[in-house]
């Protein structure tokens, strides 16, 4: 069961961002591998002249206490950068031994935390800024921090938020500096009573960390501290509210590295799988040509490729990536090969209706759902009108194709989609003139790919995603006239995808901020007040014919 757990753990933290899985490889003593110079060298290009990180490490937020912490646990080898950081860290340190960071950017990241505690947020940015600098041998930084956290210890022994015992501050005070406290044991004895009273305060993070604080003094905690992470582990392999958390996930990890019973399984675990994905890089990288060209047979044997028309090679790829969407209970392959059968491998562009009449029998006959094949049927069309439509010999550029597809869609084709929801609505603010043609087009683009159909139609983009990120049109929305169509109307989750260039490089990333945004109340909360005081219709709703489409997010309900 340990060994599960962990792997389960460890296999999920390497498949998230950066900022989340290099500082548990930093603190697990690997950030210098060599299969990892790309990521530190992106990471690098990130430093701000201060020697601090944004926060989240990314460029579109300032600089973080936090995220320069984090930074220097994965850069402490290399010494020019790592002092910058190191630097900057001791000179924002307070006069009265803490750091700040802030709690309404730290949370976007650390979901863990509410940006309404601003105790807890400097608490556990202070904590990980002073372990990051005690790994790199600055130890008068580090004094002042505990001794300033010795100073405002409760005489219960715990560390107190918002006027009530904080296990998080002091579980994680206890894993990470215990023995540099002077009343640890009060701090246990604390601990004990708020774990034993079992409080519906306490998260579930919480406890987890509580036993393992327990459990890095006396040993007999260990196997109970097991059995609830195994307990509360979540189906991805994480820990979290209600599904894994990046954030949650790290931190419990990084506990357990603090633990000497359980830093070796965590280590096993670790460096199996950075072995067994150098040796999947290699194998990759050298026969990256061989790998092509069996693709490109398979699309082949399929009858996706139609060398005869570029027109309708794209329209199989299209059609067969929205296969994909059906998952793997549906064979795409098979079934695409079984329509091309039907039609005796004519021109499916041609005759698009006799298609999907053979589309529509093969899914049905395999279970799934008439509003799902229907949609499917209708997203195929549409594309296939487009591309009946356009007139082009060579391959156009895709951030062309994107952009001339997105006009098809919403100036000619917006009858065939408009009933839809949040499309609708989009439309709907459009034609009020709210917003103009480009950011209808950029909300469009935005769309997630997973889950809605209209979206459906960009799928042929993710056959390269490579393509979809050197688009000159950046995928990130970075002004609101781009944020408020897709705020108003909901179109924002974890699906989209973001691009942001500097200088050389391209960088492929999704960044969930507006996503993480949406899923937290107060957020949401906070974000369409703003829209809604500083934009929604200049306050002149009640001049509106018919209802406000804005109504259930309005912050002033003049409608």
């Amino acid at each position: 069961m340990t060994h599960s757990t962990i792997r389960a753990a460890v296999r999920y933290l390497l498949g998230c961002l950066p900022y989340f899985k290099l500082p548990f490889l930093g603190l697990a003593g690997l950030s210098d591998c060599s299969c990892l110079s790309g990521a530190i060298r992106d990471l690098l290009e990130l430093q701000l002249l201060s020697g601090a990180f944004p926060s989240g490490w990314s460029k579109v937020h300032g600089e973080s206490t936090m995220a320069t912490a984090k930074a220097l646990l994965c850069i402490s080898h290399l010494s020019g950068p790592a002092e910058k950081a190191a630097d900057y860290l001791e000179r924002s340190l307070s006069a009265y031994g803490f750091w700040r960071d802030d709690p309404l950017q730290l949370s976007l990241f650390e979901d863990f935390l509410s940006p309404r505690d601003y105790t807890a947020t400097e608490f556990v940015s202070s904590i990980m800024a002073a372990l990051s600098l005690r790994r790199f041998g600055r130890k008068v930084a580090v004094e002042k921090f505990l001794s300033a956290v010795s100073s405002i210890q409760d005489s219960s022994g715990t560390w107190f938020s918002q006027g009530t015992p904080s296990v998080l501050i002091t579980s994680l005070l206890l894993i990470f500096f215990g023995e540099s406290l002077d009343a640890r044991a009060k701090a246990l004895r604390g601990l004990k009573k708020i774990l034993a009273s079992s409080s519906p305060r306490v998260t579930q993070l919480e406890r987890a960390l509580g036993l393992l604080a327990l459990a890095k003094v006396d040993v007999k905690y260990l196997s109970p501290a097991l059995e609830y992470l195994a307990s509360i582990q979540c189906r991805e392999g994480g820990w979290g509210k209600r599904r894994s958390s990046p954030a949650c996930t790290f931190l419990i990890l990084s506990a357990m590295l603090e633990l000497e019973k359980l830093r070796p399984l965590v280590l096993e675990e670790l460096e199996g799988l950075l072995s067994r994905l150098v040796r999947l890089r290699r194998v990759v990288s050298s026969s990256h040509g061989r790998l092509r060209e069996k693709l490109l047979g398979l699309l082949r044997h399929c009858y996706v490729i139609f060398p005869e028309s570029t027109k309708e090679t794209l329209f199989r790829v299209f059609a067969l990536s929205v296969l994909f969407q059906l998952g793997p209970a549906v064979d795409a392959y098979e079934v695409f090969e079984k329509a091309a059968d039907r039609m005796r491998y004519s021109n499916m562009l041609h005759d698009v209706d006799e298609f999907l009449s053979c589309l529509r029998d093969l899914l049905l006959s395999r279970g799934v759902g008439r509003r799902v094949v229907y949609n499917i049927s209708k997203s195929i069309r549409i594309f296939g009108d487009f591309l009946s439509e356009i007139d082009f010999l060579k391959v156009v550029p895709v951030e062309k194709f994107s952009e001339e597809f997105s006009r098809y869609i919403l100036f000619k084709a917006a009858h065939a989609i408009e009933n839809y929801k949040s499309l609708g609505v989009l439309l709907y603010l459009y034609r009020r003139r709210i917003f103009d043609e480009d950011s209808l087009l950029v909300g469009l683009q935005c769309l997630p790919g997973v889950g809605r159909f209209s979206a459906d139609m960009f799928l042929f983009l993710s056959c390269d995603i490579l393509e979809i990120i050197r688009c000159k049109r950046s995928f990130l929305p970075v002004s609101w006239s781009i944020v408020k169509p897709l705020l108003m109307t909901g179109l924002l989750s974890a699906k989209v995808v973001s691009a942001y260039r500097t200088t050389r490089r391209i960088y492929e990333t999704s960044l969930n901020l507006l996503s993480t945004v949406m899923s937290r109340d107060l957020w949401k909360a906070y974000y369409l007040t703003e829209v809604s005081r500083h934009w929604c219709f200049k306050r002149t709703c009640r001049s509106i014919k018919g209802p406000c489409p804005l109504y259930e997010i309005c912050a002033f309900k003049y409608g």
